[in-house]
């Protein structure tokens, strides 16, 4: 990131797998802590931030100096706006269009949620671009062909839909088995252009 020169860096949830233990066993505070943007670093919670200790897996990512997002909707540097969604295992979770609300649709508004699997619906909003993960592209071939199934339209990469566009990455890490097969680890760099 430091090398990219990113503006502004977005996690999209599944920073950690149910619990901070292999994070802190590991001492990765102050690798996470190296993430720094002139804009700032946002999360979100993904499913597996929320299996076990959600509060203690956000006290560890806001002590390495990120801000998690928690249905939330914050102006940035007074150019856009950031909304920053839970996982949907959070059943107390907002709605997008109330989220949405919060903000100025003048302005441009990028969205993090977790799942891809309101895209349609957001394609409706004023939201202009939604940053998504959670599906790892299926982590092992044949997996995609099943997430494509169930995150239509979009199960991985980049789509323009209705009024916005839309990013699913496949993450940087994988979930169960240590490996992947058909798929890629990856962090995506965003570059975005004003009209």
């Amino acid at each position: 990131m430091q090398q990219e020169k990113a503006d502004i860096i977005l996690l999209p949830g599944d920073i950690m797998d149910d619990d901070i233990a292999a994070y802190t066993a590991e001492n990765m505070k102050p690798h996470l802590a190296k993430l720094r943007a002139p804009l700032g670093v946002y999360a979100t919670l993904g499913n597996h931030d929320y299996f076990i200790n959600p509060q203690a897996i956000t006290r560890a990512i806001e002590d390495a100096g990120i801000t998690v997002l928690h249905d939330q909707a914050i102006p940035i540097n007074r150019q856009f706006w950031l909304i920053g969604r839970p996982d949907n295992l959070d059943s107390h979770r907002l709605p997008t269009a109330d989220l949405v609300r919060k903000t100025n649709p003048a302005q441009p508004v990028i969205l993090i949620d977790h799942r891809p699997d309101h895209v349609a619906e957001h394609a409706r909003l004023p939201i202009d671009l939604q940053v998504s993960g959670h599906v790892h592209n299926g982590q092992i071939f044949p997996a995609n062909f099943i997430a494509q199934t169930i995150y239509r339209p979009l199960s991985y990469g980049y789509q323009a839909i209705g009024n916005g566009h839309f990013i699913v990455t496949s993450g940087y890490g994988f979930w169960g088995i240590p490996f992947r097969l058909g798929s890629q680890s990856e962090v995506w760099i965003i570059e975005v252009r004003g009209k």
